[in-house]
């Protein structure tokens, strides 16, 4: 029937108008390239709709997990995330096409989020020989630099080799754990935050506290802490990346692409300078004893002064 009905009924394609054939046998023989031009069209504008802006914000967000103890790294304030990683976030966002939610929780409880696939990433989070067996490694962004914090007039301590049969506190989830550890003549003592290891010690109950210099010196101004001095020279520093569970290599290079095309807009820098301007100048025990020496100098010579007066 279908034949007979189209016997005589005749295809034109553009200008050019095609012999008289049965329909069917002409879709038959053209079915081919028509399939082809579909499922072509199909992936191009699949492509197009996917990498639209508005599409991408759509997809399921990415879940970075961070340390709520980090001023003025990553921190809570009012119940809300903040500090220079969270503006981070905020512009990696933007260059990736993808919303990024920042929860900031217990710092080792966050690194079990992202093991469980609760989370999807880490934040500030160093790279340890240790940790590469779990955890795979973006790009570094952020350099940090770690330290000791002893009493203002402990003068035996100066590096991490004065720390022998020494109590040193360390958060548990944190890089000065990792570097430590190792040295067995170090008595590892595990701190909830920075503002718990400087009260234990001022009390005496441990005699250094290794931590994350600019934090620490921040939470000492912020708190309005004496007593309490750094150590000049940092045992370690360490170029902070951020870090995927093992094995998510497809997050783990779009999360690299995105860094690469921040660092390049100059965008990476500009974070770290604005943020900077909060950093503590903090006054360790070299310069202290710099300092009164010109103080003792200044008052010898206002004396002296006075007398030949």
């Amino acid at each position: 029937m279908f034949a007979k009905i189209y016997k005589n009924l005749k295809i034109y394609t553009g200008r050019h108008e095609t012999p008289s054939l049965p329909l069917y046998k002409y879709l038959e023989e053209k079915m081919p390239k028509i399939n082809s031009w579909v499922v072509g069209l199909s992936i191009l504008f699949s492509q197009i709709i996917i990498c639209s802006p508005n599409f991408a914000l759509e997809r399921k967000p990415i879940i970075f997990a961070g340390d709520k103890n980090l001023p003025p790294i990553e921190y809570l304030q009012d119940g809300k995330p903040t500090g220079m990683f969270n503006e981070l976030l905020q512009e990696l966002s933007k260059v990736m096409g993808r919303r990024i939610e920042h929860q900031l929780g217990v710092w080792k409880e966050s690194q079990k989020k992202v093991l469980n696939g609760e989370a999807d990433a880490l934040t500030v989070f160093g790279n340890t020989e240790e940790r590469r067996k779990l955890y795979d490694f973006t790009e570094s962004i952020f350099p940090m630099e770690f330290t000791l914090f002893v009493q203002s007039d402990n003068l035996l301590i100066h590096t991490i080799n004065d720390l022998k049969d020494k109590r040193v506190g360390v958060t548990q989830g944190g890089f000065p754990k990792q570097f430590l550890t190792p040295k067995k003549q170090i008595h590892i003592v595990f701190i909830e935050n920075y503002l718990e290891g400087f009260r234990l010690l001022l009390s005496g109950k441990i005699d250094a506290v290794a931590a994350n210099k600019w934090v620490g010196a921040y939470t000492l101004q912020q708190e309005g802490i004496k007593g309490i001095m750094l150590i000049q020279k940092p045992f370690t520093i360490s170029y902070a990346p951020m870090a995927v569970k093992k094995g998510n290599l497809k997050l783990r290079n779009e999360l690299n692409e995105g860094i690469r095309r921040l660092k390049k807009a100059g965008t990476v820098d500009e974070i770290a300078r604005r943020w900077s301007s909060q950093e503590i100048v903090y006054m360790t025990k070299k310069k202290i004893r710099i300092f009164l020496i010109f103080v003792g100098l200044a008052i010898i010579v206002i004396v002296l002064f006075i007398f030949i007066l």
